[in-house]
């Protein structure tokens, strides 16, 4: 790290440490490989030793409202970055009735930094990398103007706030569309949850348990799926339940193999 980048860093930690900071992505899905896309907004809200992240209904031009009134966050899935700590903890009922809680640790992204490559988001010069992450290859763009290791869902490791990131297949893509910081009302995140993070580590399941679980769901869906096929028909492919995943393969399968 040069020692300009370096210095640059301290400057942006001390403007925004203990500040109210959100940025807003737009996630595209494109499950149907073709011209049927899902959009959704999420939101990413942080300080200094910590990010909220989680998905949002509303529109872009009432998100400051949202974030600082009395309304609850409806999410089905959230995860809170605790970047001292270097975990993850996560609450999620998007495939049970009740709510999950289970943390998982930081994972090495291998990135590799594309110099020559830029894009420009939301005024900000962006560099390429392209990073390997359970089982996907994702193309991101960060930039060195807001120097801090955070990005939307897990992405993290870069020297600069993730703004864009998409895995290779173009399945997902998530890119910034607004960016605060420095918002002078408060946001008062906790109050906006509809639970509390446990304070005990009993409170959680194991990531692994609960990736098991996961899987399950996807299993069963998959399996009504094509129980409910025509008669007759015949399926020359059959793709594995994590294909439409983020995270479609775990550190724990690679150690099984010889």
């Amino acid at each position: 790290m040069t020692v300009y980048i370096r210095f640059i860093m301290i400057l942006f930690c001390v403007f925004y440490k203990a500040q109210n900071n959100f940025i807003v992505y737009n996630k595209i899905i494109d499950d149907a490989g073709g011209n049927e896309k899902i959009y959704e907004k999420n939101i990413l809200v942080f300080e200094d030793k910590w990010s909220i992240f989680f998905s949002y209904r509303g529109n872009l031009e009432d998100v400051n409202d949202f974030l600082t009134n009395s309304e609850k966050i409806r999410s089905s899935q959230i995860i809170k970055n605790s970047l001292d700590e270097k975990k993850f903890y996560i609450k999620d009922n998007s495939f049970t009735k009740d709510i999950l809680f289970t943390l998982d640790n930081y994972q090495k992204i291998d990135w590799n930094i594309i110099q020559k490559d830029e894009e420009i988001i939301l005024g900000y010069k962006c560099h390429k990398a392209l990073g390997k992450f359970r089982g996907r290859n994702f193309i991101a763009y960060f930039t060195t103007d807001l120097p801090i290791d955070l990005g939307p869902l897990k992405f993290r490791g870069l020297p600069g706030i993730i703004l864009k990131v998409s895995d290779k297949d173009n399945l997902f893509t998530y890119e910034a569309s607004k960016i605060v910081l420095n918002f002078p009302q408060k946001i008062d995140i906790n109050s906006k949850l509809l639970f509390s993070f446990p304070k005990e580590k009993s409170g959680y399941i194991d990531y692994k348990e609960y990736i098991n679980i996961e899987n399950n769901y996807l299993r069963d869906i998959k399996s009504k799926v094509e129980a409910n096929r025509p008669a007759g028909t015949i399926v020359v492919s059959s793709s594995k339940e994590r294909d439409f995943k983020i995270e479609k393969s775990f550190e724990w399968e690679e150690s099984k193999k010889p």
